[in-house]
């Protein structure tokens, strides 16, 4: 039987790529001094609009992210959370909207996904 925990690791260590995951600690948007070298993988949303940050369907709201990250099982991430990443560009800076729980038999969290917008935005 495959095993989708296994699957996925092994995917992120064929074509993910480090960040640098710094967590916030409260609503007042406090952060840790200490940041994290985690191992993800990203891809831009497939659907929606750039433009808007929510819209209603008819199956309830779609939230609307410039970016999706893959996190295993121990990340954990949370909204608010920030991502460093360095681009030919320069170092852009992301936030977690939301961090919602791929989950597998038993409810066991194979990954994490989450979408994000680059701060200040």
């Amino acid at each position: 039987m495959i095993d989708p925990a296994k699957v996925f690791k092994s995917t992120l260590r064929q074509w993910g790529h480090d960040i640098l995951l710094q967590r916030r600690l409260d609503d007042n948007m406090k952060y840790s001094s200490k940041v994290e070298k985690i191992t993800t993988r990203r891809s831009a949303p497939s659907s929606g609009s750039q433009t808007n940050a929510m819209s209603e369907d008819a199956e309830g709201l779609t939230v609307n992210a410039e970016m999706i990250y893959y996190f295993e099982s121990h990340v954990n991430p949370k909204s608010g959370d920030r991502i460093y990443e360095n681009y030919p560009t320069g170092q852009q800076i992301f936030l977690i909207d939301e961090a919602v729980p791929v989950m597998g038999k038993f409810g066991k969290v194979i990954y994490w996904v989450a979408g994000v917008t680059r701060e200040g935005s």
